[in-house]
């Protein structure tokens, strides 16, 4: 590094050869001026022993004009006169130090400091003075040109980032909008269902009230049995017998019976319609007749009809109403049901018709009763089964409190020896 750049020993002394009559850089070489001063005070040698002259003690040397300036005065800076950047750079292009015609620049800088310093008879401080010089320079020119690597790749990487984040930014757009393209196609899929079962569903009460007919029987699949039994029982007339023992057209047959039945209704207004299709004798004596449909029923039911009825087929018997018993759970103990006032109340209360409750009863005895009982069980008897469903659903009010009522079951006759 620190050779020099294109001279060797022979063209440093010929190049010294021919300096003779100049200035040259070592400044023993240089003739000294006669008008050169030493204070006998001064250190011979100040250079050599490493102190520094006392202020007032040093040697003031003044040279005579070079050909690139002059000193100054004493104890002045020096001063290049007669010389600038153009004619310093023709100097050292003549002295061969530079390239002619090259780039002048920090390396071209440290290369002529390099070769100064190795020039023939150059004192050693100033060879190393020089050679320091270069190396700071040196130096100076490494860590810009690391400053400048470090801020083009910072440039790069910058624009790199850029770039990179401008085409994330739109992928993540487009896949953003794809996102709720997908969300807004779902969701409106979703509201369509949502509204399609809204519209098709049906609650769990629904499907049993409006249940599909039985592709067999063309009915109801609730209970098809159940339902025809509740339909005979509604079409049956039950002719009671008025004292016990008493036996109703006795000798008579079933058909016997149903012929007397619809002889008795034959000349009553209405009946061209109607007629009964089987009897049958009870135990007790009395007789349950069965009308051809549930109109014949009704138009029987009616109280002047019942009457006519009755009168001509047997006197002697009455026609028992068809009665629905109903347990009703804790009803205050101050009403009443053996009165028709308290009765007439609880119907025109629960919104029931007139007469449709025939009548109802403690199951308890009062004599029975704990002395600080308040409520009990009632058995409520309604005249229609309309009544006594309503009555199952609603519940009734008995005494301005809500009670509700269960259907009333008879137990089947339990041998407590055989249990049969």
């Amino acid at each position: 590094m620190f050779a020099p750049r294109r001279s060797s020993l022979t063209s440093i002394a010929t190049r010294v050869t021919r300096q003779t009559t100049q200035a040259t850089l070592d400044s023993f070489s240089r003739p000294k001026s006669r008008a050169t001063t030493k204070r006998k005070e001064a250190d011979p040698a100040p250079a050599m022993t490493g102190k520094a002259t006392p202020r007032g003690k040093e040697c003031v040397i003044e040279d005579d004009t070079s050909s690139i300036g002059e000193v100054g005065e004493v104890g002045g800076p020096p001063k290049c006169t007669g010389c600038d950047a153009s004619e310093g750079k023709a100097f050292l292009e003549g002295e061969d130090i530079i390239e002619a015609g090259g780039i002048l620049d920090v390396s071209t800088l440290v290369d002529a400091l390099i070769h100064i310093s190795v020039l023939e008879g150059m004192p050693s401080l100033a060879t190393k003075a020089i050679r320091a010089v270069a190396l700071l320079l040196d130096q100076q020119k490494l860590d810009k040109t690391g400053d400048a690597i470090i801020e083009s790749i910072e440039n790069k990487v910058d624009t790199l980032v850029e770039v990179v984040t401008k085409k994330a930014a739109a992928s993540i757009e487009v896949m953003v909008a794809s996102a709720a393209a997908e969300i807004k196609t779902a969701s409106t899929a979703m509201a369509e269902s949502a509204t399609q079962m809204t519209v098709t569903t049906s609650s769990y009460r629904d499907a049993l009230w409006n249940s599909l007919p039985n592709p067999a029987t063309g009915a109801t699949t609730l209970d098809v049995r159940i339902r025809a039994w509740e339909g005979i029982k509604s079409r049956q007339v039950l002719i009671d017998v008025q004292a016990p023992g008493q036996t109703l057209l006795s000798g008579s047959t079933n058909a016997s019976l149903t012929e007397a039945a619809n002889k008795a209704i034959q000349d009553m207004d209405g009946a061209s319609d109607h007629c009964f299709t089987s009897a049958r004798r009870l135990n007790n004596g009395g007789i349950l007749l069965e009308l051809d449909s549930e109109a014949a029923a009704g138009w029987l039911g009616d109280t002047a009809m019942k009457a006519a009825f009755i009168s001509r087929y047997a006197p002697e018997a009455t026609v028992k109403e068809q009665a629905f018993p109903l347990v009703v759970q804790f009803v205050p103990l101050h009403f009443k049901p053996e009165r028709d006032t308290e009765i007439g109340s609880l119907e025109k209360d629960n919104g029931l018709p007139a007469g449709s409750i025939l009548r109802a009863k403690w199951i308890k005895p009062a004599y029975r009763r704990s002395p600080d009982q308040t409520c009990g069980h009632l058995i409520l008897v309604a005249s229609k089964p309309e009544t006594a469903n309503k009555i199952l659903t609603d519940g009734l009010i008995i005494c301005q409190k809500r009670v509700y009522a269960e259907k009333c079951k008879k137990e089947p006759t339990w041998c407590l020896k055989c249990h049969r």
